[in-house]
């Protein structure tokens, strides 16, 4: 099976992502990290400017979070439930506080030690790994999921084929799918 690293689709015009956000004192990078997070302080908000609506279904934002729309999600979650944890994402439009509804927070919590570091190259690495020049998966060590954090890449996901196919098949926005090697 093929698997891809997610990411954010960045060649997209600006419209239909998030602006800013306000998180105060709550460490944004915990919920990028595969060790559940209880819950968002209430004091969390996500703005959209009004021009920039209607929102992705993945739309890009400051925090790197994997904010989905619940259109997508849905037909999503029956390939990654068991291993995430959603929060109601708190959008709001900037000029209005008007709530924009319909979009979840998805915490990846499922990590798996599967990079073959004899095939990889890491392009940055400070002992807190964050790119490859060359990422290499080991497969059997993958057992078949469709997201996960693979141990020592911190901050992004790595998704199968299906979760690719299933975006695509219902028009998912904002996502962008990078293949990586596996042996």
């Amino acid at each position: 099976m093929k698997y891809y690293e997610v990411r954010h689709d960045f060649d997209l015009p600006k419209r239909g992502n998030l602006d800013y956000y306000e998180i105060r004192d709550f460490n944004y990078a915990l919920i990028k990290k595969p060790k559940e997070v209880r819950e968002l302080p209430e004091y969390v908000r996500l703005f959209v400017r009004e021009k920039d609506l209607p929102l992705n279904d993945f739309p890009n934002n400051h925090l790197g979070w994997y904010v989905v729309s619940d259109r997508l999600f849905s037909h999503l979650e029956r390939l990654i439930k068991m291993n995430i944890k959603t929060f109601h994402a708190p959008i709001q439009v900037t000029e209005s506080a008007r709530r924009v509804r319909g979009y979840s927070i998805i915490q990846v919590l499922k990590e798996i030690d599967c990079i073959n570091w004899q095939e990889s190259d890491p392009s940055v690495n400070t002992g807190f790994l964050h790119r490859f020049t060359v990422l290499t998966l080991d497969s059997s060590a993958i057992r078949d999921q469709d997201l996960f954090m693979a141990k020592g890449f911190r901050g992004t996901a790595i998704c199968s084929q299906r979760f690719v196919d299933c975006v695509t098949a219902h028009a998912g926005t904002g996502l962008y799918f990078h293949e990586v090697r596996t042996t």
